[in-house]
């Protein structure tokens, strides 16, 4: 063999080499576009199932089997959460099953250890505030018939920086 044939053997080994380099990197960037996509799809459906399941729950403590229609009948902003003592019990991690009001949600969090495929483990964080009925964007002090629950769900493993955040607004309206 010559010293040019050698060299164009050389030349078409590193050709081949960059060529294998670049398809493996390509294809280690489609599989985290994948399992990202896929993450946030899990993200999503966590969310509509915790905002269908808080859909479900009454308004408040003082609205479920009374007919009091007062503002200072409703549960005070300091005493937004589960209710002292739980009347179903200690929340479980579905939690959902043991509260019985909206505003039990506060400060609450579910860690879904069941790892499905490559989606990771999700934590959802649940904040409930009182809001100003004609600003729903303003947290208010005192006491009305609208309450927000502002709701984050993210990938804790393995980490990811993107985190979903959505809210539901449920309002208590009565006739009589």
């Amino acid at each position: 063999m010559s010293t040019n044939q050698v060299l164009l053997t050389l030349g078409a080994f590193i050709i081949f080499s960059l060529m294998l380099v670049s398809f493996y990197k390509l294809l280690a960037n489609s599989g985290d576009m994948i399992n990202n996509a896929q993450a946030g799809i899990s993200e999503l459906s966590f969310a509509t199932t915790y905002m269908e399941l808080a859909q479900g729950l009454a308004f408040d403590e003082a609205t479920i089997d009374s007919n009091r229609h007062t503002v200072n009948d409703l549960t005070l902003t300091s005493n937004l959460g589960p209710d002292n003592p739980p009347p179903f019990g200690e929340p479980t991690e579905d939690g959902f099953n043991h509260f019985d009001d909206f505003d039990d949600l506060n400060n609450f969090e579910i860690t879904d250890t069941t790892q499905k495929g490559i989606a990771g483990i999700f934590k959802t964080h649940f904040n409930v505030h009182y809001v100003n009925p004609t600003n729903i964007n303003q947290i208010s002090t005192p006491r009305t018939f609208v309450k927000r629950l502002d709701m984050w769900v993210l990938r804790i493993s393995p980490p990811s920086k993107d985190t979903l955040k959505a809210s539901l607004i449920l309002g208590y309206f009565h006739f009589d």
